[in-house]
């Protein structure tokens, strides 16, 4: 029924996009949207949650410069409540995938390429008309949770935070203590939230805000493409880093995430090549704030616990909670090399 429901969503849409093409479809693993290559084209459909994303997503890849390596755009549009994207396909496979079969030259060029590519986009001189499409301190309705997991990846301002945590006393298996020493974590970091409207400013670039190593493209020339631009925002750089942090195997448990280890030894690379994006004199608190509040609104986007915590998996955000609320001891430990690569090259330039 959902496969039905997927081509006929793709259908509305090539009618829609005037595309009438010969070449068989084939379904793309997608997260959030439909996801389609029809020969050197990339159709991706936005059906669920806030649609605008997507319609964010095609007015900024209008204007990317080519150092972003995002794919070309062909077209984009509105049919009914569907949003719709069409890209070039580009040649390559998620660096995700790839990460565990390269060698370790190969894996500090792919971050060094990273890098570079992160760089330029927060180097982007936004059009003025986009401003407002990026402005991360838009209106929220509180009230509904959905609202809140739909606005951001990362829900900041720290109210919505705050907000997740109430709704989430209403869901079963959730240990009302856990919540109350994540809220109190929040209120202690709430001082280093960027994007509180009482905090002191900050330069303000347009972050991806979602650029894990699976919507990176990898081929034999190296780093081929970024993908996935619906969550970008205004923001400061160093968010850039907390999709990171949801890669790592916290747990020592779950070998398809990457041991703590590997993800110190990419952190440092891309410090060598992008010491800016660890500039910040209050880096730990604000990736602490940030992981918290991500973590918590993942309790929204998993299935619903259908056990108490120590029956589910180990990443399950039930069982990351609490250890991320003690203490900032996993993130010290994780970035310490970055941070001394990061104010070495600084120093040295």
């Amino acid at each position: 029924m959902d496969h039905d429901a997927r081509r006929e969503r793709l259908k509305c849409v090539l009618a829609d996009a005037r595309l009438d093409l010969d070449v068989e479809a084939v379904a793309l693993l997608g997260y959030s949207n439909d996801t389609w290559r029809i020969g050197s084209l990339v159709v991706r459909v936005c059906w669920r949650g806030d649609v605008k994303r997507m319609e964010r997503e095609a007015s900024i890849a209008a204007h990317l410069p080519p150092d972003v390596r995002y794919p070309p755009l062909v077209a984009a549009g509105r049919t009914g409540d569907l949003v719709w994207m069409v890209t070039r396909w580009v040649e390559g496979v998620p660096l995700a995938g790839a990460w565990p079969r390269l060698d370790p030259r190969d894996r500090r060029r792919a971050v060094t390429q990273l890098a570079q590519v992160l760089e330029a986009l927060h180097g982007w001189n936004l059009p003025a008309p986009l401003t407002g499409l990026l402005d991360g301190r838009e209106v929220v309705d509180l009230s509904d949770a959905g609202a809140v997991v739909g606005a951001t990846l990362n829900p900041l301002p720290v109210e919505r935070a705050f907000a997740l945590a109430a709704h989430a006393r209403t869901m079963p298996f959730v240990d009302p203590r856990v919540l109350d020493a994540v809220v109190e974590r929040l209120q202690d970091l709430s001082a280093h939230d960027p994007f509180d409207s009482a905090a002191k400013p900050f330069e303000q670039v347009v972050v991806h805000g979602d650029a894990h190593l699976t919507n990176m493209l990898w081929n034999e020339s190296g780093l081929a493409a970024l993908l996935d631009l619906e969550w970008a925002r205004l923001g400061p750089r160093e968010l850039e880093l907390e999709p990171f942090l949801r890669a790592v195997d916290w747990s020592g448990r779950e070998p398809e995430l990457m041991p703590a280890h590997e993800m110190a030894d990419l952190l440092s690379w891309m410090a060598h090549g992008y010491p800016r994006l660890f500039a910040s004199p209050h880096l730990i608190q604000r990736l602490w704030l940030y992981q918290l509040a991500f973590t918590l609104r993942e309790l929204f986007t998993w299935p619903v616990a259908t056990a108490p915590a120590d029956r589910l998996a180990p990443d399950h955000p039930l069982n990351l909670l609490p250890m991320f609320a003690r203490s900032s001891d996993h993130l010290e430990q994780l970035l310490a090399g970055a941070i001394e690569s990061s104010s070495r090259r600084s120093r040295a330039s």
